[in-house]
């Protein structure tokens, strides 16, 4: 019975000082496979983890420890898995990743929007003169979100260092090889995949959007509400326009592996910046 009991605490401490000397690590999370495959193939030291039927992979990206997971498509997958994620590894950080449809007349196929802030478009009181945005209540805590979920600003210094080292593929926009832009933006989010120039020119006059996608204001809720940093990096595959479907089946591939590059840029300057 001693001995039982001794072996317990040596077990304890032992687990409680390897989470304590592992304390640092980074969620990298996307929407669908395409959007984390890159990753996965970088990483090193990987490990399978199943919790409630979803997929996480635990291992290394460039020395920091990081784990992997997607989402499914849609804010309420992505809230879940999110949710799932902070409750059983405490991530220091969650990264999003992958693509999105252009909201700023000024991006083009290829280019990446770092979000500096996320909305979700499809909340709010709908009357017959549109909809009012409105930012619902913490349930933690009772206190009312803000409408725009801003980025952590740690994030958003480091993927500003990790853009000037980085080198992107390029991509054929008709007969032109052009190399991505990439700017900081607003980010919008809602239920639905737009190909519509018309909700193209809502969102860009309402919200003042860059890009629009289907997860990262929810996944930007999720954390705000648990104060874990959070940074949403999108990579434009299509223009929400009546072609967005036939240029998202394009460029997805080329548009998801950019996204990832610059993921990896940031995570080696979060690696440097590491305590």
């Amino acid at each position: 019975m001693k001995l039982s009991f001794v072996l317990f605490l040596l077990l304890t401490c032992f687990a409680h000082c390897y989470s304590f000397g592992q304390s640092v690590l980074t969620a990298i999370i996307g929407a669908v496979d395409k959007e984390v495959f890159f990753l996965q193939e970088k990483m090193t030291e990987k490990k399978v983890q199943k919790i409630q039927g979803l997929t996480f992979v635990i291992g290394k990206l460039h020395n920091r420890r990081v784990v992997l997971t997607k989402t499914g498509v849609g804010k309420v997958n992505a809230a879940m898995t999110v949710t799932i994620l902070l409750a059983h590894f405490k991530p220091t950080e969650i990264i999003f990743t992958g693509i999105a449809g252009a909201i700023n007349p000024k991006l083009k196929l290829g280019d990446i929007v770092i979000a500096r802030q996320t909305v979700q478009y499809d909340f709010g009181t709908l009357t017959d003169t549109g909809l009012e945005n409105w930012g619902m209540k913490n349930p933690i805590n009772d206190i009312t979100n803000p409408i725009f979920y801003p980025a952590d600003t740690v994030l958003i210094q480091a993927a500003q260092e990790a853009v000037k080292k980085l080198s992107l593929t390029k991509i054929r926009v008709g007969k032109v090889m052009k190399t991505p832009n990439i700017i900081h933006g607003t980010v919008a989010t809602g239920d639905m995949f737009v190909s519509s120039p018309k909700k193209v020119k809502e969102l860009r006059e309402k919200y003042k959007a860059d890009a629009v996608e289907m997860e990262g204001a929810a996944v930007a809720q999720v954390c705000w509400q648990h104060a874990t940093p959070c940074l949403v990096i999108r990579s434009l595959s299509d223009a929400a326009d009546e072609n967005a479907k036939k240029h998202y089946d394009t460029f997805i591939d080329v548009a998801a592996a950019n996204s990832a590059q610059l993921v990896i840029a940031l995570i080696d300057d979060l690696q440097q910046r590491k305590p």
